[in-house]
């Protein structure tokens, strides 16, 4: 029973959790969280005493299970699980079992491990031993929109710089940045990331002085291991970010190799103008708008301008294009090119930077079709930073095309592991799900997805797919609809429209066609859009034909065009067999 329950207030879903909480709590350990002879005296414990830590009684329960369930069992509803799908993401990612040797008095008779329904590799980044640290946003002190970028910048640089070190777990920009902007409690927050020390700080520009006040603090121990304030000049911001890793890995007592020293002492350029307009470009490459693409392009461009030789900068330009490409915010043809040629210079300046390389793959997998050579690519940058979620992302992508569909489920899930927050690694994950015939665990977890952000058009657009496989089309038809309003039509218009024709809502359909017609006399559209909404409403002819131009335009998703929901009379056409054969890939129904 809830304290809420107990005081006799307003009851939510929230009750069951903490009611799940303690019925966890008792599995993990043959007894329950609390007690006492009389419910009068359980019910004081229940508001008033925490349980200590499951881990205490049965010694192989690990410790993210036990903050799970520290998080179910909060006496304040507000600070509990919001959601049992938020709940269930964390039970997802916690390891099995913990550093222990022999079984727990609580559970003599059992297994110690609890198997996995997934095909998986073993994860280097869960080895025993491996720090796990998390860096959050540094705050804007003054709520100064103009030096936004210098907060993110910071904490983004520091993060890559500490990711490059051997003995410690970084966790990803994505998975933190969810913390930007709140007031949060360092020691909470690392709990839930499952980190055993997080670094946090303030950021604020004044008069052309840069105040950085920084901390380390152990999660467990709720304990500063270090803290510092840097009061420089703004153009010192280099020297302050390589200061705070070094100040970091030293207090952590890191074992540093020789190879790690010189990682943390690297600097990918030496302009501080450079760098400037380089986190702006990041800052505005996370927005991931048309507009905010539209403007990384010129800060990265700028940040080149100054430092012809920042090889950072030019793998940032080539994510930039890729992703301007793939979205068909501008022409393919147009934007794949220079990608590639930025992620090239970016290699001939620095062999080893994991990101070109992946930049490289992308480009040569969506927009060249170059299978071999995308795998080359992707291989690389995986072996250069294992770390790198995005390079086992993209190469699911790869490992989807050519059908290798056990080697698919196991890159996405690295990445998955690698970025759990991610919000379009989440939504990869469930549609690899939904590929290889698990739709229910594919929308289960779309769904955690949603919940992470409601306003990801992409998962919504997602959901609508597998709403439609399962032959759900009124379900289809609202998923596709809330993708299409919270993406401004950028996405799932086709989808819709094609949905729309096949449930005889055809003048609907009609409508979006003429949408689409209307806004291409403005702005790029991918013919493929099109291609779906014939599709459904039978038009094989003009199907076909808009196929051709998204063939020759070279539009990213062709890629997958055997993956999508094509009617019988289109995929039974030699026509489309013949596309297949064009793009490189045999058609298998």
């Amino acid at each position: 029973m809830s304290t809420e329950q107990i005081c006799g207030e307003v009851l939510d879903a929230r009750t069951d959790i903490f009611s799940f909480g303690a019925v966890f709590w008792e599995m993990l350990t043959g007894q329950p969280p609390f007690g006492g002879k009389t419910s009068a005296l359980v019910f004081d414990e229940i508001l008033h005493r925490d349980p200590v830590a499951p881990s205490a009684i049965s010694p192989v329960v690990p410790a993210a299970v036990d903050a799970i369930v520290a998080r179910a069992l909060q006496k304040n509803r507000n600070r509990r699980y919001q959601s049992f799908s938020e709940l269930l993401m964390d039970l997802r990612q916690a390891p099995v079992t913990a550093n222990v040797s022999g079984p727990s008095p609580a559970i003599v008779g059992t297994t110690a491990t609890v198997a996995r329904p997934r095909t998986r590799k073993p994860d280097s980044t869960r080895s025993r031993g491996l720090h796990a640290l998390a860096v959050l946003p540094f705050a804007n002190t003054a709520n100064d929109p103009e030096i936004d970028y210098l907060s993110d910048g910071i904490t983004e640089t520091i993060i890559n710089k500490l990711s490059q070190i051997g003995g410690l777990r970084v966790v990803p920009r994505s998975t933190v940045f969810r913390y930007k902007g709140r007031e949060i409690d360092p020691v909470a927050a690392g709990a839930e990331l499952k980190a055993k020390s997080v670094v946090t700080g303030r950021v604020l520009q004044r008069s052309g002085r840069l105040v950085v006040t920084v901390e380390l603090i152990n999660v467990r121990r709720h304990a500063q291991l270090w803290g510092e304030q840097y009061n420089r000049t703004a153009h010192d911001v280099l020297d302050v970010q390589q200061s705070i890793a070094a100040e970091v890995s030293t207090a952590l007592e890191l074992k540093l190799t020789g190879d790690d020293r010189q990682k943390l002492a690297r600097r990918d350029t030496q302009d501080s103008a450079a760098y400037q307009a380089y986190i702006k470009g990041r800052f505005y490459w996370n927005k991931r708008t048309i507009d905010g693409l539209l403007q990384a392009i010129e800060h990265f461009q700028a940040a080149i301008e100054h430092d012809p030789h920042y090889a950072r900068a030019l793998a940032g330009l080539a994510d930039t294009f890729n992703i301007l490409g793939y979205y068909n915010g501008r022409p393919p043809a147009d934007v794949y090119p220079q990608g590639k040629a930025a992620a090239a210079r970016a290699l001939e300046i620095d062999p080893a930077m994991a990101e070109a390389h992946a930049s490289l793959g992308y480009a040569r997998l969506f927009f060249d079709r170059d299978w071999p050579g995308a795998e080359q690519c992707f291989l690389e940058a995986i072996r250069l930073n294992p770390g790198y979620a995005s390079a086992h992302q993209w190469y699911g992508w790869l490992l989807m095309v050519t059908r290798r569909w056990d080697e698919m489920m196991e890159s996405m899930q690295r990445a998955h592991d690698l970025d759990p927050l991610s919000l379009v690694i989440n939504e990869h994950y469930g549609y690899a799900l939904s590929l290889v015939g698990r739709a229910d665990e594919a929308l289960a977890h779309l769904q955690t997805t949603v919940d992470l952000e409601p306003h990801f058009a992409l998962a919504h657009l997602r959901i609508g797919a597998v709403h439609l496989s399962q032959g759900r089309m009124d379900d289809a038809i609202a998923s596709l609809r809330t993708a299409v309003q919270l993406s401004s039509g950028q996405f799932a218009v086709g989808a819709l429209g094609y949905v729309l024709a096949l449930s005889g809502q055809r003048a609907e359909a009609e409508q979006l066609l003429a949408q689409l017609r209307e806004r291409s006399q403005r702005v790029f559209v991918s013919p493929l859009e099109s291609a779906y909404i014939y599709a459904g409403l039978d038009r094989a002819d003009e199907t076909f034909d808009a196929l051709d131009q998204a063939v020759a335009q070279r539009i990213s998703d062709v890629v997958r065009v055997d993956f999508l929901p094509w009617t019988p009379a289109i995929r039974s056409d030699p026509r489309f067999a013949s596309l297949l054969a064009t793009i490189g890939l045999p058609g298998k129904h």
